[in-house]
Order: C-alpha cells, then sequence, then structure tokens
C-alpha cells in the first residue's frame, strides 16, 4: 500500500509524525509548567504560615519574658498584659485554609490560656510556668516542621528550611535569656533550666551548619556574620559566665536590654530573609507563567513554518526527481560533454554530484583510450574504488604497452651504440686511438664524466694492467695496475662487473679551469674475448648508473675484447714488420757494402796481375766481410731466442707466485697445528708439575714443613697462570684460523649490564674506585649476538680500567646507542642505522697512553711499553683478542687517551648478529634454549689463599655452631637480605653462618661442615653458578643440600647442576617461609639422627666421635638420663638409639621397652651397649624391643661402628636419596686392585699418573705407543681401563683406539683419552675415533679420578 502511493502523499505522511510529536511535546511541557506553578503557588501559602506561626512564637516568647519580669519589676506588669491581648489578637487575625493547622493552633491557643491563668493565680512556681511557655514553643515549632515538609518543590523546601533557622535563632536567643533571667533574679537554677539551656546551646552551634547546608545565593551572608560578630559572642559569653556563676554584676535591667537588642536585630535579619523568599517565590511564578506562554507561542510559530517548508520542499522535490530523469537520460544516449546541475537539498546536490563524477570518469577514460590510440602510453587514471576493474584494466593495459615501447627504445638505443662503438673500432688506428675514442662515445652514451680504459700489459707480459685511453682523468690517476690491486684489478681478476652508486664525497674528483666537484656513482666493467679477460674499463658519473648502463657495457664487452685482441694482433705484427724492416735494412746496408766490395774487387782484379798479393788480401776482406755478416745473423737469432726466455721466464715466475702463495696458506696451517702441538709440549710438563704438585701439598707422608707447602702453592699457582698464557696463545691461534664459533641468542641489554656490575664493583670499591654504570635512553634493549664474546671484550677493558686507574679514581662503564660515533672502519656496521648499533665505552682516568705508544696497542705481546708491563702485569693479548673479537661479531673497537687523563675504550657492534660471508661457522642454537649456560669456573680455589672477608664482623653463629647442630650457611654478596635471611633462620631453629663471596662460602663450607646452605649466583669474584660446581665435585661436600635463591630464573640449570630447589628474588615472606621447611625437610632426608643414652659424659663423646668416623652425615644428639632420653625421643624422629641399661633413673630392662613405645618414629633401631652381664632371660626379654647387643667389652668400639654401619646402610638402601655416598666415586676407593694401562711418550706423564694412581690402591701398567699398547692388552687380559695419550710417535692413540675396537673382545673396554690438543673438533674425533671419555691436559687429577671410577663402576 506505501508503494502505491506518491512521493508527495509519503512526504507528507512523514512529517506529519514530528508535528505530532511536537503538538504533543507543547501539550505536556504546559501541563508541566502549569502543575510547577500550582506548587510554587502551595508552597508560597506554606512558608506565609511559617512566617504567621514564627511571629506567634516571639509574641509568646516576649509574653513568657514580660511575665517573669513583672514578678520583679511591678512597671513591667502593664507591658506584660499588653503583650498578652497583643498575642490573643494574633491567634484572632490568624486566617488559614489549611485544618490541621487551625486544629493544632486552637490546642496551643487553649494551652496558653490555662498557663496564663495558672501564673495569674500563682499556683505553680515561675519556674515550671516557664518550662509550660517553652512546651508550647515546641508545639509551634512542630507545627512548622509540618508545614516544611508540605512544601511540593524542594527548592522552596530548603527556603522554608533556611528562614526556621532564623526562627529557631531567635526562639533560642529568647530561651536563653529567659533563663539566665531565672538565674539572675533567683541567684540559682534548676536541673531542668540548665538542661534547657545546654539544649539552646546545642540549636544554636547547630545554625551555622544548617545555615550553610541550605545556602541559597548568599541570602544568609548577614546573619553568619552577625553570629560572628563580638555583640553576639559576647551575649553568648555573658550567659555562658552567668550560668556558670563566673560573674554577679549582671543586673535585671541590664541584661534584659541586652538581650533585646540581640533579639531585635535578630528579628530584622528574619524580616529581611522572609521578604527574600517571598521575592523570590513570586519571581519563579512569574518565570513558570512566561514559559507558558512562550511555549505556546514558539508551536504556534513552528506550525506556521513548517507548512510553508513542507510546500515548498514538495514541489522542489518533484521538479528535481523530473530533471534527475531527463539528465540520466541524456548520459545515456552518450552526452557526457557537459557538466549538469539539479537544484534542491542537499541529496539532490549529492545525486548531481554523482552524475558528474560518473560523467568525469568515463571522460577520463575516453582521454586515456586517445592517448592510447594516439600512442602516447603510460599515462593512468584514478581508480574510483577496489573494485573499480575498467580503470584498473585500462591502467594495466597503458602501462604495459609503455614497458613494450620502453624496451623497445632501449633495445634500438643498444644497438645504436653497439654501431657506434663498431664504427669506433674500425676507424681507430691503433690501441691508444681506439681506447681514447671508445672513452669519449662512452662517456656521451651513459651520460658519464669520467672514464678511463685498462688493458692487460701485452708489451711486456706480465701481471699488470697499461692505461691505453681516458676521459677527463685526474693526474693521479695510475698509468699501470697490478692485477688483484684496487677495484679495477679485483673487477679483472674476478671476471665480475661492479657497480658502486652514492660513494663517499672524497673518492674522486672530476677538474676543469674553473674547479672541481666529487664523483660520487663508478661502474667497472671488465673486457673479455673468449672468456678471457682482456680489460677494465672504469666509468665515473655525478648521477647513479641504471641497469641499461650496465647492459650497454656487458654487450659491448665482447665486441670491444676482440677489437683489443685484432688490435694486439695488429701491434704484434706491426712490431714484427718493424723488426723485419730493420733486419732488411740491415741487409740492405750489407748488400750495398757488399757491392762497394764487388766493384772494389773488379777494380783489384784490373789490378790482380799486378799484384796477386794484393788480390789475396781483398780476398781476406771479403771473407772477414762474410764472417761478420753471419755474426750479425746470429746476433739476431740470439735476440729472438732472449725473448722467448724472458717469456718463458715470466711464466716461470707467476707459477713460482702461485707456489709461494700456496706456501703461505700451508704456513698459515702448519702455524696453528704447531700452536696445537706446541701446546700438547708446554701441557705435557705443565700436568706433571700440576699433579705431583697438587700431591705434595696434600703431605699424606706428613714430612713436608709449612714453607715447603707454601713453595708448592707457589709452583701449582704459577703452572695455573702458565696455563692461562696458553689458552690465550691458543685464542689467538682460533682467531688467526679463522675457527672460533659465534653463539648467537636473544637477550636484553640489562643482563650484560647486571653481570658487569656484579663481577667489577666488588673489586672497583676494593680500590676505592668510584664505578659508575649507566644505560642510555638510546640504548638498544634488545640484542640478538654472542653475549659471552661481548662481555669477553668488556671484561679486558674493565680489567684494564681496574688496573690502570689509581685507588679513589673513577670508572665508568657507558651503554649507548651508535648516533655518537661519526664513521666507521667496517662496511657492514657503517651501513647500519644508529639504534641498531651497540655502543658501549669504558671511561676511566688512569694513568692514560702516550702518542708513540698508541700505535701498539690491539698488536699482539704488545702494551703501552716495557715499563708498563713491569709495574702492571700482562701479557698485552687481552686487547688484540678483544678487537679481533669485535671484528668476528661485526664491529669493531677504538680508543681515545691523553697521558696521566685517562683513556676512553670502545667497542661497537651489531644488535643483530649476521655471518659476513657463506663460510662463516654455522651457529649451533638448541630450539628452547633461551640463554647461554653461564660459564663456570674448573679450578678449585686455593685453600691456602686468603680472600677478603666481607662478612668477618657480622655477628653470626659461626663461634656457636657444633658439628651436630642445625647450621646452614648462606652465601649472600647483599648484607641486609642476609641479615633477614639469618633472622629467619633463627625463627626456623637454625644456627647460621653467613659469607659475602663465592670463594669465602666454599672455605666456610669445608670448615664449618653446614647441614644446608642458600647460595645466591649474583656473587661478587667467583660467582655462583662456580660454587654451586665446587661444592658438588667435592666428595666431603657433595651431600650437603643447596638452596639456589637468585635473581636469574635458571631453574632448570640450577637443578641439574645439583641444587636441589630454586627460589627466584624477590621472595615473599611466605616463600622464604616455605623455602626454609624444605631445606628441614631435606636435611631430615639426607642425615639420620643417632641418640646416644649413656651417663658416663666422656664415653658419651667417645661415641659421639665414634659415629661421626663412621658417617658424616649423621646428626647426634646425647641424653645422660632417661628423662632426657624420653624428652628427646617423643619430639625427635630418632633413626637410632644407642643405650647403655646403667641409667642413674633407670636400671632395668623395661625401660628399653618404654622408651621404644614413646618414640616418635615407630621403627626406631636400638643398639644396647652395656657392661652387665645379661643372663639368657635378659637376652630373650631384649631381643624383643632393640635390634642388637654390644658388651663393653676390649673390642667394643671395633663391634659398636661395624653395628653403625650396618644401621646406616640399611637406611640408604631403604631411602631414595639424591647423593649416595657409597661408593665414593671421587674419593676413588673404587680404584683398589684395579688394572689400569696408561699410554704415553712422556715418562713424566707416567711417573704422575702413576703416583696418583698407586696411591688409590690402583695396579699400573704402562706403554710408549700405541704398537706397544696393543702389545700390553694382548698380554694382559685383566686391564680394566686404559688412559690413552693422542699424540704419540710410532702409532698415535687414534689409530691405536681404532686398533683396539677392532677387536671384539676390547669393545667395551673403557678408553679415556688424554691430550693437550685444544684445537676446534677435538674431542668429536676422539670420541669418533672410539674413545668412551675425554680428559684434556694439563689432567686435574681428582677429576681423571672421579672419571676412572665411574667408567670402572659402570
Amino acid at each position: 500500500m506505501w508503494k502505491n502511493l506518491s512521493i508527495k502523499t509519503q512526504i507528507i505522511l512523514i512529517l506529519l509524525i514530528p508535528v505530532i510529536g511536537l503538538l504533543y511535546l507543547t501539550v505536556t511541557n504546559s501541563t508541566n509548567t502549569y502543575n510547577k506553578y500550582t506548587k510554587i503557588d502551595h508552597s508560597l501559602q506554606n512558608i506565609d504560615n511559617i512566617a504567621k506561626l514564627s511571629k506567634g512564637i516571639n509574641l509568646i516568647n516576649d509574653e513568657r519574658g514580660l511575665y517573669m519580669l513583672s514578678k520583679y519589676d511591678s512597671n513591667k506588669k502593664a507591658e506584660y498584659e499588653n503583650k498578652v491581648k497583643e498575642t490573643n489578637e494574633w491567634f484572632l487575625n490568624y486566617k488559614t485554609s489549611d485544618s490541621t493547622v487551625i486544629k493544632n493552633l486552637t490546642i496551643a491557643k487553649a494551652l496558653l490560656q490555662k498557663v496564663r491563668s495558672v501564673a495569674d493565680e500563682n499556683q505553680i512556681t515561675a519556674e515550671k510556668i516557664f518550662n509550660q511557655y517553652v512546651s508550647i514553643n515546641f508545639f509551634f515549632n512542630n507545627i512548622i516542621e509540618s508545614q516544611i515538609i508540605d512544601c511540593q518543590i524542594p527548592e522552596f523546601t530548603k527556603l522554608a528550611n533556611n528562614f526556621n533557622c532564623y526562627n529557631d535563632l531567635e526562639n533560642t536567643t529568647t530561651l536563653i535569656r529567659g533563663i539566665i533571667l531565672n538565674k539572675v533574679t533567683h541567684k540559682t537554677t534548676s536541673p531542668t533550666l540548665d538542661a534547657l539551656y545546654q539544649e539552646a546551646m546545642i540549636i544554636n552551634n547547630s545554625i551555622e551548619f544548617r545555615l550553610t547546608n541550605f545556602e541559597i545565593n548568599g541570602i544568609n551572608a548577614e546573619l553568619i556574620k552577625y553570629k560572628k560578630s563580638d555583640e553576639f559572642k559576647s551575649f553568648l559569653a555573658n550567659s555562658e559566665s552567668i550560668i556558670n556563676n563566673n560573674t554577679n554584676n549582671v543586673t535585671i535591667e541590664k541584661w534584659w536590654n541586652l538581650s533585646a537588642i540581640i533579639v531585635s536585630k535578630i528579628s530584622k535579619l528574619e524580616k529581611d530573609n522572609l521578604n527574600y523568599i517571598i521575592d523570590y517565590a513570586v519571581q519563579k511564578k512569574r518565570e513558570a507563567f512566561t514559559s507558558v506562554i512562550l511555549t505556546v507561542s514558539l508551536l504556534l510559530v513552528l506550525l506556521v513554518i513548517n507548512f510553508i517548508l513542507f510546500l515548498k520542499l514538495i514541489n522542489n522535490t518533484s521538479s528535481t526527481l523530473l530533471n534527475a530523469s531527463k539528465l540520466i537520460n541524456k548520459i545515456a544516449l552518450g552526452r557526457v560533454q557537459s557538466n549538469f546541475t539539479l537544484s534542491g537539498s542537499a541529496e539532490f546536490y549529492s545525486i548531481n554530484n554523482s552524475i558528474n563524477d560518473l560523467t568525469n570518469a568515463i571522460k577520463e577514460q575516453i582521454n586515456l583510450s586517445t592517448k592510447i590510440s594516439s600512442g602516447n602510453y603510460g599515462d593512468t587514471i584514478k581508480l574510483r574504488s577496489p573494485s573499480d576493474t575498467l580503470n584498473n584494466a585500462l591502467n594495466n593495459m597503458s602501462l604495459e604497452l609503455k614497458r613494450f615501447n620502453d624496451e623497445s627504445n632501449e633495445n634500438s638505443l643498444l644497438e645504436k651504440n653497439i654501431i657506434q662503438v663498431n664504427k669506433s673500432i674500425l676507424d681507430s688506428k691503433d690501441l691508444p686511438a681506439f681506447g681514447q675514442d671508445l672513452c669519449n662515445i662512452l662517456i656521451n652514451q651513459t651520460n658519464a664524466c669520467q672514464a678511463t680504459f685498462y688493458i692487460k700489459n701485452y708489451i711486456d707480459h706480465n701481471d699488470e694492467l697499461i692505461k691505453i685511453g681516458s676521459y677527463a682523468a685526474n693526474l693521479d690517476t695510475p698509468k699501470t695496475i697490478q692485477i688483484g690491486e684496487g677495484l679495477v684489478g679485483e673487477v679483472f681478476k674476478n671476471n665480475e662487473q661492479r657497480c658502486y652508486n652514492n660513494l663517499q664525497e672524497n673518492y674522486s674528483f672530476v677538474s676543469s679551469s674553473l674547479g672541481k666537484s666529487p664523483l660520487y656513482n663508478v661502474l667497472i666493467t671488465p673486457i673479455s674475448y673468449k672468456n678471457e679477460v682482456m680489460g677494465v674499463i672504469e666509468i665515473g658519473s655525478f648521477e647513479n648508473f641504471n641497469e641499461t648502463d650496465k647492459k650497454l657495457l656487458i654487450n659491448l664487452a665482447d665486441t670491444i675484447g676482440s677489437a683489443i685482441e685484432v688490435f694486439i694482433r695488429n701491434e704484434e705484427l706491426r712490431l714484427s714488420l718493424i723488426e723485419i724492416n730493420r733486419k732488411n735494412n740491415i741487409l740492405q746496408v750489407q748488400e750495398e757494402e757488399l757491392r762497394q766490395n764487388n766493384e772494389e774487387l773488379n777494380k783489384h782484379t784490373l789490378l790482380l796481375q799486378q799484384s796477386e798479393e794484393e788480390l789475396k788480401n781483398q780476398a781476406a776482406e771479403l771473407e772477414q766481410t762474410n764472417a761478420y755478416l753471419e755474426e750479425k745473423g746470429s746476433e739476431l737469432e740470439n735476440k729472438n731466442n732472449i725473448i722467448e726466455i724472458k717469456n718463458t721466464d715470466l711464466m716461470n715466475a707467476q707459477e713460482e707466485l702461485n707456489i709461494k702463495s700456496e706456501e703461505i696458506a700451508q704456513a698459515s696451517k702448519y702455524k696453528s697445528e704447531f700452536l696445537a702441538n706446541m701446546s700438547h709440549e708446554l701441557r705435557t710438563p705443565l700436568n706433571s708439575i700440576l699433579i705431583l704438585s697438587d700431591l705434595l701439598k696434600e703431605n699424606v707422608a706428613g714430612n713436608l714443613s709449612n714453607s715447603q707447602i707454601d713453595n708448592l702453592s707457589v709452583i701449582n699457582s704459577s703452572g695455573k697462570d702458565l696455563l692461562n698464557l696458553i689458552t690465550d696463545i691458543l685464542d689467538i691461534s682460533k682467531i688467526e684460523a679463522g675457527k672460533v664459533d659465534v653463539y648467537p641468542e636473544e637477550t636484553v641489554i640489562e643482563r650484560v649490564f647486571s653481570d658487569m656490575d656484579s663481577l667489577f664493583r666488588a673489586q672497583m670499591e676494593k680500590k676505592e674506585i668510584d664505578f659508575k654504570t649507566i644505560i642510555t635512553e638510546n640504548c638498544p634493549r634488545n640484542l640478538n649476538t654472542d653475549i659471552g664474546k661481548i662481555e669477553q671484550i668488556l671484561k679486558n677493558f674493565l680489567s684494564n680500567a681496574l688496573k690502570f686507574t689509581p685507588n679513589s679514581g673513577q670508572v665508568t662503564l657507558s651503554f649507548d646507542s651508535g648516533s655518537q660515533k661519526q664513521e666507521y672502519l667496517t662496511p657492514s656496521l657503517a651501513a647500519l642505522a644508529n639504534d641498531e648499533i651497540l655502543a658501549i665505552h669504558i671511561i676511566d682516568n688512569g694513568i692514560g697512553i702516550s702518542e708513540e705508544n698508541k700505535k701498539k696497542l690491539f698488536q699482539t705481546f704488545q702494551q703501552a711499553d716495557s715499563s708498563t708491563s713491569r709495574k702492571y702485569g700482562g701479557t698485552g693479548l687481552g686487547l688484540f683478542i678483544s678487537k679481533e673479537l669485535a671484528i668476528l661479531l661485526g664491529g669493531e673497537v677504538s680508543f681515545e687517551s691523553e697521558l696521566n687523563n685517562g683513556s676512553t675504550f670502545s667497542v661497537f657492534v651489531p644488535v643483530n648478529y649476521k655471518p659476513l660471508n657463506s663460510n662463516q661457522i654455522e651457529v649451533k642454537k638448541e630450539d628452547n634454549q633461551k640463554f647461554e649456560e653461564p660459564a663456570i669456573e674448573s679450578e678449585y680455589p686455593n685453600n691456602d689463599k686468603e680472600f677478603v672477608d666481607l662478612a668477618a664482623n657480622i655477628k653470626d653463629d659461626r663461634n656457636k655452631a657444633d658439628v651436630d647442630d642445625k647450621t646452614i650457611l648462606i652465601i649472600e654478596d647483599d648484607a641486609s637480605f642476609a641479615d633477614v635471611l639469618m633472622q629467619v633462620a633463627h625463627n626456623n631453629g637454625f644456627k647460621a653462618i653467613i659469607a659475602h663471596q663465592g670463594e669465602t662460602g666454599f672455605q666456610y663450607a669445608k670448615k664449618y661442615n653446614p647441614k644446608a646452605i642458600i647460595l645466591d649466583m649474583k656473587l661478587p669474584g667467583i660467582d655462583g653458578w662456580t660454587v654451586l660446581k665446587w661444592l658438588k665435585e667435592d666428595p666431603e661436600l657433595q651431600h650437603i643440600p643447596v638452596h639456589v635463591m637468585s635473581g636469574m630464573k635458571r631453574e632448570k640449570l640450577a637443578k641439574e647442576m645439583g641444587a636441589f630447589d630454586f627460589l627466584v628474588k624477590p621472595i615473599t615472606p611466605e616463600k622464604l617461609k616455605n623455602a626454609f621447611k624444605s631445606i628441614e625437610k631435606k636435611i631430615n632426608s639426607i642425615y639420620k639422627k643417632v641418640l646416644i643414652v649413656e651417663d658416663d659424659v666422656e664415653l658419651n663423646y667417645s661415641i659421639k666421635e665414634l659415629v661421626h668416623s663412621s658417617d658424616k652425615n649423621v646428626i647426634c644428639l646425647q641424653a645422660h638420663s632417661r628423662f632426657e632420653a624420653e624428652n628427646i625421643l617423643i619430639n625427635e624422629a630418632i633413626d637410632c638409639a644407642i643405650i647403655d641399661l646403667s641409667l642413674p633413673d633407670s636400671n632395668n630392662i623395661k625401660a628399653v621397652s618404654d622408651l621404644k613405645k614413646i618414640s616418635k618414629n615407630k621403627n626406631i633401631k636400638i643398639i644396647i651397649n652395656t657392661g652387665k652381664t645379661l643372663s639368657d632371660q635378659d637376652q630373650l626379654e631384649l631381643g624383643k624391643n632393640v635390634d642388637s647387643i654390644v658388651i663393653k667389652t676390649t673390642d667394643v668400639t671395633e663391634r659398636l661402628k661395624d653395628e653403625l654401619l650396618l644401621f646406616i646402610n640399611k637406611i640408604e638402601s631403604t631411602e631414595d636419596l639424591n647423593y649416595k655416598n657409597a661408593p665414593n666415586l671421587s674419593g676413588g676407593e673404587i680404584l683398589k686392585n684395579k688394572n689400569i694401562l696408561i699410554v704415553d711418550d712422556d715418562i713424566r706423564n707416567i711417573y704422575a699418573l702413576s703416583a696418583a694412581l698407586t696411591s688409590k690402591g690402583a695396579i699400573i701398567s704402562t706403554a710408549f705407543n700405541g704398537i706397544e699398547a696393543l702389545k700390553s692388552l694382548e698380554d694382559n687380559s685383566n686391564i680394566d681401563i686404559v688412559l690413552m695419550d693422542i699424540m704419540m710417535p710410532e702409532m698415535d692413540g687414534f689409530e691405536a683406539t681404532k686398533k683396539i675396537r677392532e677387536n671384539i673382545k676390547w669393545k667395551d673396554l673403557p678408553i679415556i683419552a688424554l691430550t693437550a690438543k685444544a684445537m676446534k673438533g677435538d674431542r668429536d674425533e676422539i670420541l669418533k675415533a672410539g674413545a668412551s671419555d675425554y680428559q684434556s691436559k694439563p689432567i686435574d687429577i681428582q677429576k681423571l679420578i672421579s672419571l676412572i671410577s665411574i667408567w670402572i663402576y659402570k
């Protein structure tokens, strides 16, 4: 139905909807406004009632006051009677339509009449009359409250409450006046009046708050100001003083006059407030009435305007739609040349714009099609939307046609240029002319400005290039270039075109008479003939070379090469022709001489007859001439032979150069092998020194003095220093041989910052150096590079800064981006943006470096000067290794220094490591590995070396701890956190010992043998990882449970290394509490508790020592009576009890049964140790409750020890412990009576290893090479393990191991390879050859014994 209506009808119906809504809103608004008007009128009537009631209250108050005053002043009687009349008139004149108010007023009037009659008859006291007057006032106040509540508009309710505040204040004032008047007249008061006074004061104090709460437009400002005035405050103060009997000089008349003034002023303010409220209400009524009039008027105006606009809209819409239909018909007929205009509303303008957009789009398509048809390709039109298929197709067609046209033009231009070059070849007479012409032609064809043309030296046939042509070349352009020298020589050598655009300004210059300008772009192209490079053309330009330029020169290369070959052949022919002509000239001269000689001969023939002797002489001359000609011919032949010999020499020289190059490469290989072999030869005697010095230091025989042991410590320490030096030399060898692996990992810069700060801060503070560490805002935060190598560089730099900075100096470690560096020597680094480069600066104010010594830095075995080396030590290898490592990471190092003013060493590396070439060693990184394992030191600390103990002055429990106490060692560098841990340990029943350093912590573990250890990972000096490794490799300490608390999230690694639990800092109190519970549980699972019940103190102590000598993992508790034993058994889970039957408070067998019943551990093992003679009945009775009985005899110690060992082994067999002490693989007990074959060509190693292993009970066999080893194995079938050296004469360890594995009976024989070879891949090669395990020299004898024990135990 709606569709069948005309658009005019539809618009009318649509527009009627808002008109109806407008009428509804107008009527609703008028109704609401009228209701508001009536409510305002009602509220105003209520306020008028309140004002009248307030006046009545004031009249009653005045009547009450005059009554009391007339009792003591008869002159006031007349005033009292007049006030009574005035009050009666108020009741008569009060008119209201509110029946409730009329009813209440009638009651109030009756009460008032009753009070007056009682007062006139003097039936009650004045005080009671006063109270009845007050109750009437309260009755009036209730009426006022009901009127306030009845106000229907909140705003007027607030005004009514505001006016009531004035009324209450006036009532309160008159009430105080009456109470004080009673006090002044009677000189006393009653509790009732006191209560009324206090209530009046409360009302007075609350009025100010009420006035503030009901404030509107500042109407209460005057009253609040008056309440704060001195006059009102004085009134209240006088009242308080009178009521408290503090003054007696106030008369009745004076008080009445004073209070009357106060009441009159408050009454005036009350009237002003009422006037304001009435005026405000009248204004609101007027506004409501005006709003109704305006709303109705506006409605009428809007309806008229709406009707007019409505008719106009309908007419415009109809006409515009008709015009739009006509325009669309024109477009359909193809008339798109003119713009169309539709009048009407914005929507019709939008339709008009859409039609014009369509017209313009069709025009653009027509224009583009016209351009394409006329051959003007490449123009495009704008896509109207992503789905504009037509415009997109037209654009693609135009661009494709342009591409085809450009390619055609390029090919045409290329053919034209090739023709021009070919013409130059034909026109040129020789090579120089051709070279010059070719440079000129290429300059024009490539829009370049400088060119040079070099070809291989065809004259001398040596390995150099000679210049045969140039264009605008500089004076310093070389005439000859060696093959492989510079870019030109490299292009010739590699036969590969090179293009370099956007070079630095100082690369090259083009000059003229007016000046010079730098070149930024170079194109170097090799010229070849039949795949043999003939020459090189280098072109320079101000503009970048494009692919067309490159393609042109590549296409011309073969043509130019052929031309060069032709010109060279022509030149050789020309030179040959010159040589032939020269020889012909010589022959012609010789022929002329012969002719002249012949003429002379003819003359002489005529004279022959005259003198035979003269003829003979001439014949001799002729013979000499012929001999001369033959000699000249021989000389010519010799010269040709010499040229051939020279050519041969040149070829031989080239071959010699190639051989020398191969010899240099071989020498580098030999050097690496030499260093590896020297490592073996150096480490072999060093191995003996370290092993034997370690063995002697133990002083097993006890025949060495303390000074001798100290000397052995020096020998051992010096050997280890020598080992470090060898390691540095091998690092250099690896770097130079290109065998250093790079292991990039993703991490954050804060990790490097934390590692360096924790590693060096304690050392800096020890020298009182101000060590500052800074990370700038620009510093890259995320890294993907080899963090280990970066930290190795920083360790070298910071160690030097620490070494060369005096006490109280300053060292700064700064992490920044590459924004401060202007130029880089490394091209790959220069190509990176500043935020892709990590810059680390180490700044110190140390001794500095002089100018003449700066050149020595970063060279191997070089320091600033010899005096520095003597004063500060060092080998000079660190800086060289640091420089090479930085280069390996794609970066570089730099330094600035001034003598006596400090130095700044910097390292710049890419944030994201990228291999420099495809030959780079492949980075090995496991998928799930998120961090590199920390570098863990393998060398044990020197027990004789004293470390600075930062916890030496801490008041811990080191002097109170006993071997059986629950003692915990806290290794933590944070002193405050260590104190917290110690306090928590005390709260959990532990004794605590604190160490702030790793070395000190390890020594304390050896010294105090704690029951558990809390270990931090980030320690100064030796870190926590190394301490954990030491603890778990030490046979005396490996059973101690270690709880790691660290800020690094490396729980998996810590537990793999032997820690039983791990907490990540920061640690909450709850986690700390749970950690100590975990430690307590772990101690109980590792340590057995033995109770010794013996009344003999000395015997009790002896048994305790016996228990500890049997197993260190035992905690002994001592009791000297049955009472003490009962307390321990009830509270502790005792594993074994050694009980004497002869106790002072228990001397019977039944006591043992009682003790077992009360024991907390129901599976307790009981050993009876007694000197009593037991009957069979006694033994039978004891057998029910005890596990064994030991009688105190001469061998009681051994018997008791056997029982304890049996108990301990039984406990271990039933418990699942992480660290079992039997067998002790690290102690070497398992080596006893084991046959070990040592294969080594060095007698010193054999002696050292034999001495160490025979001390553990091993049986040693020896062999000096692989052949003897095989023979020994054939002769002795009882060999349990073979220690095989790798580098030996006749048959080395590799071949010997392979031979052993080929024999089926030796397939499972353990073979441990011992070698000093330290190059990459040694371990893999040795294990691949068949070795079971690998130990590098110098040998750590303790590790070797552990390794041998493991393989034998398997």
